[in-house]
């Protein structure tokens, strides 16, 4: 994976024939190998992990829609405006179910 702040980079988003990818964080772009599908079939921890993280998702985006209970969590978690919220929300939910689902 490499790190460059080259304006031409800076331009680029996602993969470059099947070879590479692009992308951009924080005003650096990261080159990395590109990712593929999973060559073996996934086990059942793993499956367990997607079909959680469906879950979590499904829940997360039904409170993120409501805009008093998204702005409770801002609150709540002490998420600053223009911040990823929904993560934080995720982050949360992970916590808090997370254990009990595995």
């Amino acid at each position: 994976m490499a790190i460059s702040t080259n304006v031409l980079l800076m331009a680029l988003s996602g993969s470059i024939a099947d070879q590479f990818t692009v992308r951009n964080y924080n005003g650096k772009a990261v080159v990395s190998k590109k990712v593929g599908k999973r060559e073996k079939p996934a086990t059942e921890k793993q499956e367990d992990n997607e079909d959680f993280f469906k879950l979590a998702n499904q829940v997360i985006k039904e409170r993120y829609a409501n805009l008093q209970t998204r702005f409770e969590a801002q609150l709540r978690l002490k998420v600053p405006s223009g911040r990823p919220l929904y993560r934080a929300m995720l982050k949360e939910f992970y916590k808090k179910e997370g254990a009990d689902y595995k």
